[in-house]
């Protein structure tokens, strides 16, 4: 592979870790909104049972909604941020080596 291969395939390398950093960073957003989501819905839930609080159905459907499309939102990006994380490994790990195989003079 010739040095200027080489510097294209390290610029697209870089580009893929940019691009799988920031699909990792989003992943980690809504894996909070999604935690808070089952957080608030749990409460909710537990407070129309527990508590003298008037039993509102519309309430009460939209926690467990809230619970369910939190577990469902925790467990997509969960699976995303973890297939993401290997990739961008995998990816440094390839850019690695194509820097270690260059044949690179000190300046000085």
């Amino acid at each position: 592979m010739t040095d200027v291969d080489a510097h294209d395939s390290i610029e697209e390398l870089e580009e893929r870790i940019e691009a799988l950093a920031a699909t990792a960073e989003a992943c980690r957003k809504v894996l909070v909104f999604a935690k808070a989501a089952m957080c608030l819905g749990a409460f909710i839930i537990f407070a129309v049972l527990i508590t003298p609080i008037r039993f509102d159905p519309a309430i009460t459907i939209a926690a467990m909604a809230a619970v369910i499309g939190g577990i469902v939102a925790f467990g997509s990006n969960t699976s995303t941020l973890e297939r993401a994380t290997a990739d961008i490994k995998a990816a440094e790990a390839r850019r690695h080596e194509l820097i270690n195989g260059m044949e690179l003079h000190p300046v000085e």
